[in-house]
Parts: C-alpha cells; sequence; structure tokens
C-alpha cells in the first residue's frame, strides 16, 4: 500500500512477521517445562528425604523404647532377687533360731549357730543395699519410659518443606 492510498475492506495492508513472538513463546514454554521438571525432581528428592528422615525417626524411638525394655528387665530382674533374698534371709532366721535354741540345749555345735547368723546378717546387709539399687533402677525407668513417650509424641511432619519449594513455585509463577 502507498502512503494516503485508498484501500478496500478485506485488503491486505500489512504482513506482521510473527517468528520473533512465537519464537519467545517457545522460549519461555521450555521455560515452563524446565521448571516443571525442577520442581518434580524437587518434589521426589524431598519425599526421599523425608521418607529417610521417617526411618531415622523410627529407629529413634524403637531404640527409646528398647531402651525402656532394657530398664525394665532389669529392674524386674533387681525385684525378683530382693524377693528371692527376703525368703532367704526369713530361712535364714529360722535355721538361726533353730540352732540357737539348740545350742542352748547343748545339743548342737557353736559353729553352726555362728555361721548361720554370719549368713543371717549378711543376707540382711545384702537386702538393705539393694533398696537403693531398686529405687535407682525405678527412678532409670521411668526416665527410659518418659524419654520413649516423648519420643513418640514428637510430630514428624516437615513443615519446611515449603521453604524448600517456594523458589521454584515462584519461578513458575
Amino acid at each position: 500500500v502507498d502512503l494516503f492510498a485508498q484501500i478496500e475492506a478485506g485488503q491486505i495492508v500489512a504482513v506482521m512477521n510473527d517468528a520473533i513472538v512465537r519464537a519467545e513463546l517457545d522460549v519461555a514454554g521450555a521455560e515452563l517445562t524446565q521448571l516443571a521438571a525442577v520442581l518434580t525432581a524437587e518434589r521426589r528428592r524431598l519425599e526421599a528425604e523425608y521418607s529417610d528422615r521417617q526411618m531415622a525417626e523410627l529407629d529413634d524411638v524403637r531404640r527409646f523404647q528398647m531402651n525402656e525394655e532394657e530398664a525394665r528387665v532389669q529392674y524386674l530382674d533387681m525385684v525378683v532377687e530382693q524377693e528371692s533374698n527376703t525368703v532367704e534371709l526369713e530361712r535364714l532366721r529360722i535355721e538361726m533360731d533353730r540352732n540357737e535354741n539348740l545350742v542352748k540345749q547343748q545339743i548342737g555345735q557353736a559353729e553352726d549357730f555362728d555361721d548361720t547368723r554370719l549368713r543371717y546378717e549378711a543376707m540382711k546387709k545384702q537386702i538393705a543395699q539393694n533398696v537403693a539399687a531398686i529405687a535407682a533402677a525405678k527412678e532409670q525407668l521411668d526416665q527410659a519410659a518418659l524419654r520413649s513417650d516423648e519420643r513418640e509424641g514428637q510430630d514428624t511432619q516437615d513443615a519446611a518443606t515449603e521453604d524448600f519449594l517456594s523458589p521454584v513455585r515462584s519461578a513458575l509463577d
């Protein structure tokens, strides 16, 4: 078309070259595809990291539970031993009383009475010492149970995932 020329309806007056605009759209589409791939890769990495962290936390919970059960077994062993010692102490007391009566009646040996009395006194001391050890074992059991309960109650959700993904999401926007 010449300058100031008369034109008719439907007549082509200009042809625009849209190659640059199409190229810019193609580049933007490629960048979008790349960002979507980065987002997918980041999501998979975070899921794997989260899974690893969950396994580690599960291992921690199991370790705390095992510690609690070991403390419980140790405590119960001590209690059972204490009960056994208490029964033994009573048996020794009866034997000591019997030997004392036999010595008084001049039927038994004084050595037997002394031996029984010494074993009785030793067992009595051991029982007294075990009371403190049992109290300490009970305290350890209570602490292990508390640690185990606290560990199980902790939230394992990863609130920081949004922080990791926000740069990629911003680029996509």
